[in-house]
């Protein structure tokens, strides 16, 4: 019973940061937690949502030529071949933040009350 009251309690607490990750804003760091949950699910509208309207492109078929490249949101990427780790984070001089992962980057913008995505691309680490 005491595990399960542990457990519990550690459903509510927030996601502890990965001590090898970049320091980001927390408002940032929760957008790119709702971000990765509608990857994973293949989410399209929790997707756009996140994302600043027209602003991206999302595709739902297999890329042909190279999986790993492109600047679309590819869900059959997104779903199995994106890595959430972010490994850098850069803040540009107009507030503005890029994240890099080992398969992708990621730019946002302060938007309102948070943040969202306007550039996204696919291009592994070499």
């Amino acid at each position: 019973m005491r595990n399960v009251a542990l457990a519990m309690m550690a459903a509510l607490l927030p996601p502890a940061q990965d001590p090898g990750s970049p320091k980001l804003p927390d408002e940032l760091r929760k957008a790119y937690d709702v971000l990765i949950r509608a990857f994973e699910a293949a989410d399209v509208p929790g997707i756009r949502g996140c994302a600043l309207q027209g602003a991206l492109v999302i595709t739902s078929e297999e890329r042909s030529a190279n999986r790993e490249c492109g600047m679309d949101l590819n869900l059959p990427f997104l779903k199995h071949g994106f890595s959430k780790k972010v490994l850098r984070a850069l803040e540009e001089d107009d507030g503005t933040y890029l994240l890099r992962t080992a398969t992708s980057y990621l730019h946002f913008v302060p938007y309102r009350n948070g943040w969202k995505l306007y550039r996204y691309g696919d291009k592994p680490i070499e």
